[in-house]
């Protein structure tokens, strides 16, 4: 099997992985009824830091957006701002210890393309991490009750090179409109497999177990898996048109929420979990035709 070097993420940005919604259900709340959406406000989003740097405090403070994030702007009142949820990512790491929501912050202004200023209130939360813990990706989220959300990941880098064994790894093909199975395999994932800053073994450096050779692209100002040979059968990404998705599975068969907001450069594979990469098609909408079920026995089997 041929290793090739490359420096590559997931298939889709971190920013559209990390806010946004496709369908709101009704709020109880006529502001969050009009603007759905929630986004970052005057805080970055991806947060990445070396192992054993010390403990790192993150002020994270988001706004909200109508449907089609024409218009961004604050919350109208501080009773609005409090509605928003922050909760931790079940499959982050243990480097997020904690994260707690702050009373709303008044003097928030946006100013949208057209000119337009808006002032209001920003939700705000504070997160702590501590650096001595696993390497690895933790999620935070902020939500709404009409299914709005933003997401903040917080990214340990392994001070050195770390691989990770007894990793499953399984690739599929869903062009057709099923899961056809191609490979399956089981061992070690190097973090040397990938080209990548990161020093922990990732779901992305996981392909190489599966595939004979794989090339990457650059959407969005991230790089991605794009051409993945398989039994000697390429794969080959085309915009908007179809692509490599991926998904990975816990020991117990589960699936890991962490892994469907990040991209796989950033993902840390663990002892006993399946990496599932699909090759698929992409809707109207951008997102790819396929959906991972909840369970990994779900799944066709692959011989």
């Amino acid at each position: 099997m041929k290793n090739k070097k490359i420096k590559i993420l997931g298939v889709t940005s971190a920013i559209m992985m990390a806010m946004g919604s496709l369908s709101f259900a009704a709020s109880s709340n006529a502001f969050i009824n009009a603007n759905p959406n929630i986004t970052a406000y005057n805080t970055a989003y991806n947060f990445t830091y070396t192992q054993n740097s010390g403990n790192k405090d993150e002020d994270l403070k988001v706004i909200a957006a109508d449907p089609y994030w024409s218009v961004i702007k604050p919350f109208d009142t501080d009773v609005t701002a409090k509605t928003i949820d922050w909760t931790i990512i079940d499959g982050s790491t243990n480097a997020l210890t904690k994260l707690d929501g702050q009373e709303p912050i008044g003097g928030a202004s946006y100013t949208n393309y057209d000119g337009t200023t808006y002032e209001g209130y920003a939700a705000y939360a504070k997160a702590e991490v501590d650096t001595t813990k696993t390497p690895g990706v933790a999620v935070a989220e902020a939500t709404n009750d009409a299914g709005g959300y933003m997401d903040f990941t917080f990214v340990v880098n392994a001070a050195s090179k770390q691989n990770m064994s007894n990793i499953n790894v399984r690739a599929y093909d869903n062009t057709s409109g099923s899961l056809v199975g191609l490979k399956k395999a089981s061992g070690k994932v190097s973090s040397d497999a990938v080209e990548t800053s990161i020093n922990y073994a990732s779901a992305m450096d996981s392909i190489a177990l599966v595939s004979n050779d794989y090339t990457s692209g650059n959407q969005y100002g991230s790089e991605f898996l794009e051409d993945v040979t398989i039994n000697e059968t390429s794969y080959e990404y085309s915009k908007n048109v179809k692509g490599w998705v991926y998904a990975v599975y816990n020991k117990d068969g589960s699936l890991n929420k962490v892994s469907e907001k990040v991209g796989g450069e950033t993902f840390n594979v663990s002892d006993g979990q399946t990496v599932v990469w699909v090759f698929a098609n992409y809707k109207s909408d951008y997102t790819a035709n396929v959906t991972f079920p909840s369970k990994l026995s779900d799944l066709p089997t692959i011989n």
